[in-house]
């Protein structure tokens, strides 16, 4: 079953964090598909194909680490729902800190990609601007739809000085990343 048809189930997961990560793939993806246009255009100068090489290895880890995300936030989710009724309180908190973690590094990687929304930018040809802009479209949902998802997850922290400092994390890392849409 492809992603889609598992986003359409009755199942819990995947649901909002995961499509969330989803969108921010297909921005990189994107953007990994301008840089080989790019990298195959005829005539590229050596020093342009020098920074679109390094370019290439740096999105395709970018890439790679969004898939894998993908793939974790929903087994977060449901390793955390495993353990909440477990009198060990220990092993939901650590559950827990999975789903926020996982979460905060979808948002860091959707910002990382919209930093190379800028620097392709540089380096491309107009025509393939649009194809700019819909990836950084797609990163910043990527980057909003997981900041809502986190949010959602805060609020039931019993202790307020420790919410408020995830709530302070998520938030720069937010607005830090929207900027550079």
């Amino acid at each position: 079953m492809d992603f889609l048809e598992k986003i359409v189930s009755s199942d819990t997961v995947p649901a909002g964090g995961a499509a969330a990560a989803y969108a921010a793939s297909l921005g990189v993806a994107l953007l990994f598909k301008v840089l080989l246009i790019e990298l195959n255009r005829p005539n590229v100068e050596a020093q342009s194909h020098a920074a679109l090489a390094v370019a290439q290895k740096e999105i395709e880890s970018l890439h790679n680490d969004l898939k894998r995300m993908l793939e974790e936030d929903p087994q977060c989710f449901l390793r955390f729902s495993s353990t909440r009724k477990d009198p060990d309180r220990a092993a939901s908190k650590a559950a827990f800190l999975d789903i926020i973690t996982c979460s905060m590094r979808v948002m860091e990687k959707a910002s990382e990609g919209l930093d190379w929304v800028g620097k392709l930018s540089k380096m491309s040809s107009r025509s393939l601007s649009p194809h700019l802009r819909v990836a950084t479209e797609l990163l910043a949902a990527g980057l909003s739809g997981t900041a809502h998802v986190v949010r959602a997850n805060l609020k039931p922290l019993q202790y307020p000085e420790k919410r408020n400092r995830y709530w302070e994390n998520l938030e720069s890392c937010y607005e830090q990343g929207m900027l550079k849409k």
